[in-house]
C-alpha cells in the first residue's frame, strides 16, 4: 500500500510540475516586449499599429501657484516646448494622440521639425472623424499582412477632471463608445468585430469607474466610487458591445504611474483595446539614466515636460481561421506604395464643422478651452512602409 501513495504522490507533483512549466511558458509567450524611452516605438509589420497616448500639460496650466514645487524657468513655454520637440521626435509611433494642446500652439507644434515626417495621408488613411464632448473619434483604413484593407477605431480622450465628478467622466465615455457604435452600425459594421481603440487621459484610476466599466462592458444603476460612496456614477445600468483589453496589464507590464505631483503618484492615462488587436510591444516613457530622478522628483522637471508621461502600444491585428470556401485564394497584396481608400465618404455627424473638416483635413478640436483631444497620425514610419500622415 505504502509504495502505492508514494507513486501516486510522485505522479501528482511530476505533473503539477509539468503543468506550472507549461504556464510559465504561455506567460511568457503573452508577455509583450518593452521599448524603452529613447527608442522609438515602430511597427514592424503590417498588422501592426503603434500609438503613444500624451497628455502635454497645458501651456495656462504652467504657474508657480500651480506647481510650487517646479523651478519658474522649467514651467516657461521655451524650455517645455524644446523638451516636447524632443520627446515627439524620439517617439516615431504611426498615432499620437495628444491631450491639453492649446488652439494657439497647435499650429507651432505642426511647423515643428519633429513632426516633419507627418505630413500626407499614406499607409492610414482618415475616413471619418468626429468631435464629442472631451473626446475625439477618428477611423482610419490600412492595408493588414493578407493585402486587405481594414478599419481601426479610435477614441482619444481627456475626461473630466473633478475628482467629485465620477459621473460626467462615465457619461462622457458612454458618449463616445455610443457614438463609434452607432457610426459602425449605419455602415454595416458588427461592433464586436471591430478594431477598436479607446485612449487618453482618463483621470480616473485602473479601480474607478472609468476602467471597470471600459472592463465589464457594462456599469449597474446606483454605482459609486469608493472614495464617494454617496455619489451615483449612474442611475440606470448601462454597457458597451466592446470586449476591451488594457493594453500594459494584458501585455505583462505595469507602469508604475503616469502621473507624478506632490505627494501623490498615480495611473491615470490608459490604451484600451478591442479583443482584435493584441500587444505586440509596450513604451517604457523614462530613460535608464533617469529613474532615480524621477523615483524623488515630481513632474514636470528638467527633462520632462509635463505632469504626465507618454505611454504606447504595438498593436497587433488577430487574424482568425475562416475555413476555405472551393478554390478561393486570399487576395494578393496591393502594390508597393498603394494607398488605402480614405474617401470623405462619411457624415462628420452634428458636433463637426463641416468647414473645418473639408478645409483643414479634421484639424478641429476637441473639449473645451485648453482640455483638448488631439490626433497626430502618421502612417507607418518603419523604412518597410509608405510615408506617413496627420491628423488632429
Amino acid at each position: 500500500m505504502v509504495p502505492a501513495v508514494i507513486l501516486s504522490a510522485g505522479l501528482a507533483a511530476l505533473s503539477w510540475i509539468a503543468v506550472r512549466k507549461l504556464l510559465l511558458k504561455d506567460s511568457r509567450q503573452k508577455r509583450a516586449r518593452r521599448i524603452r524611452r529613447p527608442a522609438p516605438l515602430l511597427s514592424s509589420e503590417p498588422d501592426e499599429i503603434s500609438l503613444i497616448v500624451y497628455n502635454i500639460l497645458a501651456d495656462h496650466y504652467c504657474t508657480p501657484k500651480r506647481y510650487p514645487y517646479v523651478r519658474p524657468e522649467w514651467l516657461h513655454w521655451p524650455h517645455r516646448w524644446e523638451a516636447l520637440q524632443e520627446q515627439i521626435r524620439s517617439f516615431g509611433s504611426d498615432l499620437i494622440c495628444l491631450q491639453e494642446v492649446e488652439p494657439s500652439r497647435w499650429n507651432q507644434m505642426l511647423a515643428s521639425p519633429a513632426l516633419t515626417d507627418y505630413a500626407g495621408f499614406l499607409q492610414l488613411g482618415l475616413v471619418w472623424h468626429e468631435s464629442r464632448t472631451r473626446a475625439l473619434l477618428a477611423a482610419f483604413t490600412f492595408w493588414d499582412g493578407l493585402g486587405q484593407q481594414q478599419l481601426l477605431y479610435v477614441a482619444n480622450m481627456h475626461l473630466e477632471g473633478s475628482p467629485y465628478r465620477p459621473n460626467d467622466r462615465i457619461s462622457q465615455t458612454r458618449s463616445a463608445l455610443q457614438r463609434l457604435e452607432a457610426h459602425q452600425r449605419q455602415y454595416g459594421i458588427a461592433p464586436e468585430d471591430a478594431a477598436v481603440v479607446v485612449c487618453g487621459d482618463f483621470n480616473s484610476g485602473r479601480h474607478e469607474t472609468v476602467c471597470h466599466f471600459l472592463h465589464r462592458g457594462r456599469l449597474e444603476g446606483g454605482t459609486t466610487e469608493p472614495h464617494m460612496p454617496k455619489v451615483e456614477v449612474t442611475k440606470a445600468s448601462i454597457s458597451h458591445p466592446y470586449a476591451l483589453h488594457e493594453a500594459y496589464s494584458s501585455g505583462g507590464h505595469e507602469l508604475p504611474f503616469t502621473r507624478k505631483v506632490p505627494p501623490l503618484a498615480s495611473t491615470l492615462d490608459f490604451i484600451w483595446a478591442s479583443c482584435q488587436l493584441e500587444v505586440a510591444a509596450l513604451y517604457w516613457p523614462v530613460e535608464c539614466r533617469h529613474e532615480g530622478l524621477i523615483e524623488h522628483q515630481a513632474l514636470p522637471n528638467q527633462h520632462y515636460p509635463s505632469d504626465h508621461l507618454p505611454i504606447g502600444a504595438v498593436l497587433r491585428l488577430k487574424h482568425f481561421y475562416v475555413p476555405p470556401y472551393g478554390d478561393a485564394h486570399p487576395p494578393l497584396p496591393p502594390p508597393s506604395g498603394a494607398q488605402p481608400d480614405a474617401t470623405q465618404e462619411y457624415s462628420s455627424g452634428p458636433e463637426c464643422d463641416a468647414s473645418e473638416l473639408g478645409l483643414r483635413l479634421g484639424l478641429g478640436l476637441a473639449g473645451h478651452g485648453a482640455a483638448e483631444s488631439n490626433l497626430v497620425a502618421p502612417g507607418q514610419s518603419n523604412q518597410n512602409r509608405p510615408g506617413p500622415a496627420r491628423l488632429n
